[in-house]
């Protein structure tokens, strides 16, 4: 197996991969593995560093933001008090002790109950069972309520899928593809529930263009008016997910 090729910029490594087929340098950033330069096989690496150097400003503005994105990863801790985000609101956590014998998670009187039984209280402790428990009533929240209201946003719009799924995606919220599957990503769960609306419209509009053409917009239009509005505030909200992509790759 042949050596990693790493180059040095910014202080920063970046993994050279190289294609025989690529034609041109492109830089790949990402917030959780390490950063990219797709290249030909036959590219000297003076070249690479003279195209990061050409590439400068651009690298130091989008790598703060990077940091700003990974800032935002914190996991709220487990303890009573703590707030947890869901359908687009903040929700108290707190501890309540059962006879069961399994924990769980629900929501309560507007707060976020954790369940757990009376003979281990120790499991309070125990992160990635609490971890893991969340993600699970994430999950199990957002299936039920993503599908029911995707039908009911397909019957009002006559935008009709062949199946509604639920997924687990890094950067889209949404996805409808060339057999008129629409995929939902189960983290929508902790945006308002006009958020999600517009998520849904945007994919079943999609149904009738595999584009964002003038055509599609507009349609998006005619069943969301504000479209302009959510999707403002779907980008400035993402991060309020974030803590459950450090949940997963934990």
């Amino acid at each position: 197996m042949s050596e990693e090729e790493i180059i040095y910029f910014l202080e920063r490594p970046f993994k050279v991969v190289r294609r025989q087929q690529r034609r041109s340098l492109v830089i790949k950033l990402h917030p959780d593995k390490a950063n990219q330069v797709l290249a030909n096989l036959s590219v000297p690496k003076k070249v690479i560093n003279d195209f990061l150097l050409a590439k400068s400003d651009w690298l130091e503005k989008n790598l703060k933001k990077i940091e700003a994105y990974k800032a935002s990863y914190k996991i709220p801790a487990f303890k009573d008090g703590q707030q947890f985000p869901y359908f687009g609101e903040m929700k108290y956590f707190m501890f309540a002790r059962t006879p069961l014998k399994k924990m769980r998670i629900v929501v309560e009187e507007g707060f976020l109950v954790c369940y757990v039984p009376l003979d281990k209280p120790e499991w309070m402790t125990e992160i990635k069972k609490l971890q893991s428990e969340l993600i699970h009533f994430y999950k199990k929240e957002a299936a039920g309520y993503l599908i029911q209201r995707g039908h009911f946003l397909s019957q009002m719009t006559g935008l009709k899928p062949r199946q509604f799924k639920i997924q687990t995606a890094r950067t889209r919220w949404g996805s409808c593809n060339s057999q008129k599957v629409i995929n939902l990503n189960w983290k929508l769960i902790v945006f308002g529930y006009m958020l999600i609306d517009y998520v849904i419209i945007h994919e079943l509009c999609h149904l009738k263009h595999m584009n964002h053409s003038s055509a599609f917009w507009s349609l998006v239009g005619d069943h969301c008016s504000n479209y302009k509005d959510l999707q403002t505030h779907l980008k400035q909200q993402t991060t309020q997910a974030a803590f459950l992509d450090q949940i997963l790759i934990s």
